[in-house]
């Protein structure tokens, strides 16, 4: 018995990986809702890390560098903001200022919004299922 739990005992990655994240998560949550409380905070931490491990439990889990989640964050907003002028108040040059980029490099973010808004997103390599609520 003891031969078969060697490779759990030698490789205790997962975790400490769950006790990071959620950890991360607890901090985050207090820091963008200072007034929930300690106990509500690793409540719903708890609930986070779990239903992420339900959804991309024993895959490989790619997370992008922030630089990148960022930078889709911003183009997002870009699209939302438009409001399909050039001048206007949300329009092209106004955006430009506003997220300190050139009038051209808006026009290529609303074009590639529009294409996925179009396509939709990438196939998920891994479909989606119903999952059972908590």
């Amino acid at each position: 018995m003891q031969s078969e739990l060697a490779p759990i005992a030698e490789d205790n990655r997962w975790p400490v990986q769950f006790s990071m994240l959620t950890d991360y998560t607890i901090d985050e949550i207090g820091r963008l809702f200072p007034d929930i409380g300690k106990r509500k905070s690793r409540l719903l931490s708890v609930h986070i890390v779990r239903r992420l491990a339900r959804e991309f439990g024993g895959t490989a889990f790619y997370i992008p560098k922030a630089d990148s989640i960022n930078r889709a964050l911003r183009d997002l907003a870009i699209w939302a903001e438009h409001d399909g002028t050039v001048d206007g108040p949300n329009g092209i040059n106004e955006l430009a200022r506003r997220h300190k980029m050139t009038a051209q490099s808006v026009w290529a973010i609303l074009r590639r919004q529009r294409d996925l808004a179009r396509t939709g997103p990438p196939p998920s390599p891994r479909p989606r299922r119903d999952l059972p609520a908590e």
